[in-house]
């Protein structure tokens, strides 16, 4: 069958394939860790989903009162962004894929096209109603050649139209308890006209006035049910088809943080470090070009006589966090000094103690020992070889990094650090890894500190600028008569990550039922440190709990953490 083109400009439709979430290949405590029971949690579609029914009070509701609640947090997880790429790309060097995986879509990232949100809402309400036919992506083909992308979910016997980047959906009466309409009925242009006055309408109605609300009123009163029935019919121009992309049961990207003992794990509501992703064939699709300050929502408080703040329900849950757009960077002048949301960032730090082992990170196989003294990775004996391997594993897209190690050794050959790199799977993680080759780091007894992110993202050099996943191998050869033991004496490892903004876990003025959930809290060898800073009316301020293996129970320790007179959140910082 012929293939559509797709998004804002037109690429090719892909099908999401199923995947296997990544493993833990190392025996270090992994799991989604820190929760908070007033915001949903970023750790997979179902979980997100259902997050957002109870917090709404929605559990047992209609399926149309879910789903117009559904609606807006999709719309507040997921934004088209100015200052940057707005699309995903992953992969291969120059060669990177559109993302289709939903769970790196909605929370990794949290920017997208009209297509990003209709496979985003397709695979979440699919898993989480445990339909096939509950949700379906469908598209719409304009005059000018170009597609457009919404969803069309089944609710409480009949199906409904959502059109989330644009901001709408269409009720049959102004009521609050009305049914939405389905896709013909929003080609009848007195349903648009009529709903633009209701009180209980969609909010905000229309994110973008004009060319937007034009061609709402462009579509045709009909609907097909695949993309074979509307080339059937002609291809018939602004008449929406369904066109399904995603196959349930598909197990979406691993959200999960692994945590050595030694680790630090800091999460920020700002883009103060200015760290994001930017993949080589972003230059040459039609696209934003990645500005200095990186991606912000297109609309700010002011734009179109502040519709924003105005209509949109997803205005005060954002409020405390907008910014300024700033000015001679190259943003569009009319954003320029308004406030609205723009990037956030993280960082992980790995400064283990060798003298008390690191066990937990090591990947099996390794056959260096360790040792109460310097170096603490060896091997068995003095003029023997072996290696060991580090293995680190980040649920968002790393972007920088900085290695420092110290070398013990009486040659230049007697050890040496090498890196590769798994290669980000924009689809499905059931397709084969694709490692790089290892690619010598420093060899030679000394301290060596070593760039691993974007300086070294050339083409040619391991780098782990766009990966999730990277492994770091400390090789000893053998050499007979060697008279001290080579090896690892000190290592050290600081990364740098971008991440959606609404996913790191919000707390709020007050009391904060919290949880931090584990997939196997026996594999705890210490207490956990949480910490929030916030600010306050009068100044910044922190919240502390200190968690320890005995608080644990079927691997979640549950606790409370106050933060009177919390204004905003600035960071959360898990020490381990």
């Amino acid at each position: 069958m012929q293939r559509i083109t797709l998004l804002l400009l037109c690429t090719l439709l892909m099908a999401t394939v199923p995947c296997r979430a990544a493993e833990n290949s190392t025996s270090a405590p992994s799991g989604p860790l820190v929760i908070s029971e007033r915001w949903p949690q970023a750790t997979d579609l179902v979980s997100w989903t259902r997050d957002v029914m109870r917090l709404e009070h929605l559990e047992n509701a209609s399926e149309t009162a879910q789903a117009k609640v559904f609606f807006e947090w999709l719309r507040l997880f997921s934004r088209m962004a100015v200052g940057g790429m707005i699309q995903a790309y992953e992969g291969n060097y120059g060669h990177e894929a559109y993302v289709t995986d939903a769970q790196k879509s909605l929370f990794v990232y949290g920017w997208g096209y009209c297509d990003t949100f209709s496979r985003i809402a397709e695979a979440a309400w699919k898993e989480y109603r445990r339909d096939p036919l509950a949700a379906e992506r469908v598209c719409v083909q304009h005059d000018d050649g170009g597609y457009h992308t919404m969803y069309r979910l089944r609710l409480d016997g009949r199906y409904a139209a959502f059109d989330a980047r644009y901001g709408y959906y269409l009720i049959e009466r102004d009521a609050p308890d009305a049914r939405i309409l389905d896709w013909a009925e929003v080609g009848v242009d007195a349903n648009v006209l009529n709903n633009r006055h209701y009180q209980y309408r969609s909010r905000p109605f229309f994110e973008v006035f004009g060319v937007e609300w034009d061609r709402a009123l462009l579509l045709k009163p009909v609907y097909f049910e695949s993309e074979a029935a509307w080339q059937k019919a002609g291809s018939p121009k602004e008449s929406v088809f369904g066109n399904s992309q995603y196959e349930m049961g598909t197990r979406l990207h691993d959200m999960s943080f692994r945590l050595p003992h030694g680790t630090v794990i800091e999460r920020y509501w700002d883009n103060t470090a200015r760290k994001f992703y930017v993949p080589v064939v972003s230059r040459t699709l039609p696209e934003w070009p990645f500005l200095a300050s990186g991606r912000f929502y297109r609309v700010t408080d002011a734009s179109f006589d502040g519709n924003w703040p105005k209509y949109d329900l997803n205005y005060q849950k954002v409020k405390p966090y907008l910014v300024k757009v700033p000015a001679a960077e190259g943003y569009f002048p009319d954003l320029v000094g308004h406030l609205t949301i723009g990037q956030a960032w993280g960082r992980i730090r790995y400064n283990p103690d060798l003298h008390a082992g690191v066990g937990d990170a090591l990947a099996p196989g390794s056959t260096l020992v360790h040792a109460d003294q310097a170096p603490f990775l060896r091997p068995p004996g003095v003029g023997e070889g072996g290696e060991a391997t580090f293995d680190f594993y980040s649920p968002y897209v790393l972007v920088d990094g900085t290695l420092k190690a110290d070398l013990a050794g009486s040659a230049p050959d007697d050890v040496k650090l090498e890196i590769r790199t798994l290669q980000a799977k924009a689809a499905s993680e059931s397709l084969p890894d694709a490692w790089s080759d290892w690619q010598k780091l420093v060899s030679g007894p000394g301290r060596s500190t070593i760039e691993l992110g974007r300086p070294r993202f050339n083409g040619s050099d391991v780098s782990i600028h766009g990966v999730y996943r990277f492994q770091v191998r400390v090789s000893v050869s053998p050499q007979p008569g060697r008279t001290s033991p080579p090896g690892l004496s000190a290592l050290s490892l600081e990364l740098y990550f971008e991440n959606g903004i609404m996913s790191i876990p919000q707390i709020f003025a007050g009391a904060n039922a919290m949880q931090f959930k584990l997939h196997d809290a026996a594999q705890l060898r210490g207490p956990v440190q949480v910490t929030y800073t916030y600010q306050g009316a009068d100044g910044e301020k922190s919240a502390t709990r200190t968690l320890h293996p005995a608080d644990f129970h079927s691997d979640v320790a549950r606790y409370s953490l106050n933060a009177p007179g919390l204004i905003r959140c600035k960071s959360l910082t898990i020490a381990y």
